[in-house]
């Protein structure tokens, strides 16, 4: 037999022959049904977050942590970085890669490199695709003019010209060059 919490009918009414150990039971399972859905959904949101080593992995007062990064557009990288600069704020390279723009924060006013990352450095593009003249000329100078003069030299005479894939150099290159370590 039957009752109305156990019924896989639409319940329009309890009937006086329901148990209250039938909902009870029906309670606790409910309960379990909630405590799953809501584990399943913060476990959803967490793996549909963006990623983290993506992005700037820290950030405080005046540090910027920056984990590995694959780069992005140049307009925005290059406001960033001229943020950073006007506010004074420490960048730290500290990822296994800074591929692209990414290299921009080379350019900040108070940088460290970690000796173990890979810099990757190459001209701009469109997604792959060569520039008009003028437009590589004006998004070189963009990318590389706040670099410590031997970095843009380097960069203006022969990395700008790698559009697909990267010339890559360490940080341990870098820290050579006059950059310090992190």
């Amino acid at each position: 037999m039957r009752t109305a919490c156990s019924s896989p009918r639409p319940i329009r009414a309890v009937s006086r022959t329901t148990s209250n150990r039938d909902c009870v039971m029906n309670r606790h399972a409910f309960a379990q049904l909630f405590l799953c859905a809501f584990l399943i959904l913060g476990l959803t949101v967490a793996a549909v977050r963006p990623s983290v080593a993506a992005q700037p992995r820290g950030l405080s007062d005046n540090v910027l942590v920056i984990g590995t990064d694959r780069g992005g557009l140049l307009r925005a990288r290059s406001q960033f970085v001229e943020e950073l600069r006007r506010n004074g704020r420490r960048v730290e390279i500290r990822g296994e890669l800074c591929l692209s723009s990414c290299t921009m924060f080379l350019g900040a006013a108070d940088v460290c490199v970690n000796p173990r990352t890979v810099f990757g450095f190459h001209g701009p593009s469109y997604y792959g695709r060569k520039l008009p003249a003028d437009q590589f000329e004006y998004w070189s100078q963009v990318m590389s003019k706040n670099f410590p003069p031997h970095l843009h030299s380097q960069f203006m005479k022969t990395w700008r010209y790698r559009i697909d894939g990267y010339v890559s150099i360490t940080g341990v290159q870098l820290i050579n060059m006059g950059y310090r370590s992190c």
